[in-house]
């Protein structure tokens, strides 16, 4: 005696044996085939072993990031759950000692498994295309990124989710009546202020006088600041397009007119 199961997906149906005989499954295909339950299980075991693998890195509740002015440790919010390896793991906000750090340099924060415990870490190795992996070291997951100053100071950094606030001037009075190229970067140290893996950024123009910023370019994407209407806050895609480098193109219209630029974050 048996009776049927009819599950989804692999197979039509499982005949299940009430008496000891071997267990059959009627599997797609002309003609029909069976199969046996080492096979069955195998195919279950195959599908368990994917899931498996397409959830790794899966972040919910992504921490938070601060540094706050003239501190020694990063802050973090807690991180509802991380899946690395078998583990399903959670953390309480907590601190990360920033330590000494190089100038002018980006550096990079990533999760990972301390048997069983979510630890940080911060590392001069950025991550992999796809943003969620350290690169060459799948059992650290990236969560956020922030550059150093003069001196390795870091400057007041926030990041939610995807988006990060870092602040950083990069034109104090651009006089240049024609359209100028400018490089998104520290005008001292010559180091963009905007990760090789940022997709927009947003920038804070302005202008004494008048100014016209655009895209490198991108006679569509141009934009006039007046003084009188004080700071415009602009979205660019920050994806790069000066040889490799982000840049945009201004211009200061009309007599003792001058521009300033600062960006104040960027998004992945």
């Amino acid at each position: 005696m048996s009776h049927l199961l009819t599950p989804v997906d692999n197979f039509f149906s499982i005949e299940v044996p009430d008496d000891g005989e071997a267990a059959v499954a009627s599997a797609p295909g002309s003609p029909s085939s069976r199969v046996t339950l080492e096979e069955v299980v195998q195919a279950l075991a195959n599908r368990d072993e994917w899931i498996r693998r397409s959830l790794q890195g899966t972040l919910k509740g992504p921490p938070w990031l601060r540094i706050r002015e003239s501190a020694t440790n990063l802050e973090f919010g807690a991180c509802t759950e991380l899946v690395l390896g078998e583990d399903r793991l959670s953390g309480a906000a907590g601190t990360l000692a920033l330590g000494t750090l190089p100038a002018d340099v980006w550096r990079y924060v990533y999760a990972w498994n301390d048997g069983g415990a979510l630890e940080y870490e911060i590392s001069a190795t950025a991550p992999e295309a796809g943003l969620v992996w350290k690169t060459g070291d799948t059992s650290k997951r990236y969560v956020g990124s922030f550059r150093t100053g003069i001196g390795g100071a870091v400057a007041p950094m926030h990041r939610v989710a995807r988006e990060t606030r870092q602040a950083f001037r990069v034109l104090t009075a651009g006089t240049d009546a024609s359209w100028t190229e400018l490089i998104l970067d520290d005008t001292l140290a010559s180091v963009d202020v905007i990760p090789p893996h940022a997709s927009r950024a947003l920038l804070r123009v302005s202008a004494v006088v008048q100014g016209r910023f655009r895209a490198l370019g991108d006679t569509a994407s141009e934009v006039d600041v007046i003084e009188s209407h004080g700071p415009l806050l602009w979205t660019i895609d920050a994806r790069r397009n000066g040889g490799g480098r982000p840049v945009i193109e201004y211009q200061a219209v009309g007599g003792g007119a001058s521009v300033r630029v600062d960006v104040l974050g960027w998004e992945e």
